[in-house]
């Protein structure tokens, strides 16, 4: 049987007046076949019979009503393999995975015709100011790091369906404070708000009704920020990201975009996380351009910003325990030794906390870390109780840099441990008048003499000559490396010379 469209070279053979034998042998057919179908003047395909006789008996016909049919009803996504795994623990004198193909095309043929039916998606048609979608996404596959420490945080996303101008803000969790703080930015960002706010059924958002139902409702708080701009709260069946799929699209594209730059850039590492967040919002201001005229549609048609800002931080007390420290959420923090006994007002940022004595603010720290712990605020009680430090349950937190664990090491060997004890607490007394860093240069060049002799006299008396020379030059002085050893390794050749 030839093509249709062999066929087709035939007719257009024979309008040009080609003899039968010419038009044959153009269209690569026999003057026979060309001959017939230019008489019947019909299409191959219209003259084919449908294949409806079987070729050889059914191999599954003993076994598809009794066996296999009423297992596809029960469990329609079973496949062939495993019914073919059933058949052979019912009937092990027969050989079934040579019928395994017979099987695969008889099961998809009775999910076409029985099987259920499949869950349509509708596709929607995206009205310009009438919504916008938020969601996070987790960045760690990208591997970013801060100082060579991986990142492992998210972006809150916020997408406006029908331009498709989005915003992120960088969070450490799905919070509640990383919500209120990425609304208030991409709001701001894109300068009018939408009539709808679409989310997915974060417990952010969203709670349990029942135990005994799936049912969820809006959190208090969440009804409290949509109020606040105006905005009408919506959220997607459980289970259900496709109907929340334009911002669950983006953040796949985005984090791509950002993975392909990173590529580019040649690092992943940043010295902060802002500047990892000024590279991010450089690469959505370049996407955010080529939307720019579907934006200024939907701008003509959303509503102004309140004029108020929304409270970015929620507030809570916290009393100063007898050590000198707050715990807020699982996290202590340590405050200065005169407020043992006090009630402090905290201020819980998506990335900080501030607590406050008063209209006094007396902590800003960062969130995150299991504890907190600032050795300025126990300085006073450490000198007077230098016990305390070798079992003290924070006591990494008292090693303000590498070094200074470093130096505490090298006098635990030279000094012994009660000794070692309390001159590393001088030092670090000292840091609070002159600064971690000046203390860290004076500890780094005393190590790397050959005898070194480490304690806090050592650290004071340089500190004299570190001051008189600022005096002199009315600048801080460089420090000047010890040449020393290099003269003694150079004598030998001086000598032989």
């Amino acid at each position: 049987m030839i093509t249709d469209r062999q066929y087709q070279q035939l007719i257009i053979g024979q309008n040009k007046g080609w003899t039968l034998k010419k038009n044959a042998m153009k269209a690569g057919v026999c003057e026979n076949s060309a001959r017939h179908y230019l008489k019947n003047q019909k299409k191959p395909s219209e003259v084919k019979k449908p294949h409806t006789w079987k070729t050889r008996r059914d191999p599954l016909e003993k076994v598809w009503e009794s066996d296999i049919k009423p297992l596809l009803i029960r469990e329609p996504r079973v496949e062939a393999v495993s019914v073919i795994r059933v058949l052979e623990d019912k009937y092990p004198d027969q050989i079934w995975e040579r019928h395994l193909r017979t099987l695969q095309r008889r099961i998809r043929i009775w999910r076409w015709k029985e099987g259920p039916e499949k869950e349509v998606f509708f596709p929607q048609e995206r009205k310009p100011g009438i919504s916008a979608q938020l969601d996070w996404t987790h960045i760690k596959e990208l591997q970013v790091t801060i100082l060579g420490k991986l990142l492992d945080w998210l972006l809150f996303h916020l997408v406006f369906p029908y331009s498709n101008w989005q915003c992120a803000t960088l969070c450490r969790s799905e919070s509640f404070a990383s919500l209120k703080k990425g609304l208030q930015v991409g709001m701001k960002r894109m300068g009018k708000i939408p009539r709808d706010l679409w989310s997915d059924c974060s417990s952010t958002a969203t709670h349990q009704l029942s135990r005994k139902s799936s049912e969820r409702g809006f959190n208090q708080n969440y009804l409290d920020v949509c109020a606040h701009f105006g905005m009408r709260p919506h959220t997607i069946e459980v289970g259900k990201p496709n109907q929340n799929g334009d911002v669950e699209s983006s953040n796949g594209h985005l984090k791509r975009r950002i993975d392909q730059a990173l590529i580019i850039r040649g690092s992943r590492d940043f010295e902060s996380k802002e500047a990892f967040m000024d590279f991010v919002e450089q690469l959505i201001d370049k996407l955010n351009q080529e939307v720019e005229q579907k934006r200024q549609e939907e701008l003509a048609l959303m509503r102004d910003l309140p004029v108020s800002d929304l409270c970015e931080f929620e507030t809570t007390l916290a009393r100063v325990s007898r050590s000198s420290t707050i715990t807020v959420r699982r996290t202590v923090y340590s405050v200065p030794s005169r407020l043992i006994g006090s009630s402090l007002r905290v201020h819980l940022y998506e990335d900080r906390i501030e607590a406050f004595f008063d209209t006094e603010r007396v902590l800003h720290a960062p969130r995150g870390e299991k504890a907190y712990i600032d050795y300025r605020h126990l300085m006073g009680t450490l000198i007077k109780k230098p016990g305390a430090f070798e079992n003290y349950q924070w006591q990494e937190a008292l090693y303000p840099q590498p070094i200074f664990r470093s130096a505490y090491d090298h006098m635990k060997r030279t000094l012994g441990d009660h000794r070692a004890v309390r001159e590393y607490l001088r030092i670090l007394e000292l840091c609070v008048g002159h600064g971690e860093s000046t203390i860290a240069n004076l500890i780094e060049e005393i190590l790397q003499s050959p005898k070194a002799t480490l304690n806090s006299d050592e650290i004071s008396q340089l500190l004299g000559t570190y001051d008189q020379m600022r005096s002199e030059f009315g600048r801080e002085p460089d420090l000047i490396p010890d040449l020393t050893p290099y003269d003694q390794l150079l004598e030998p050749e001086a000598v032989l010379l």
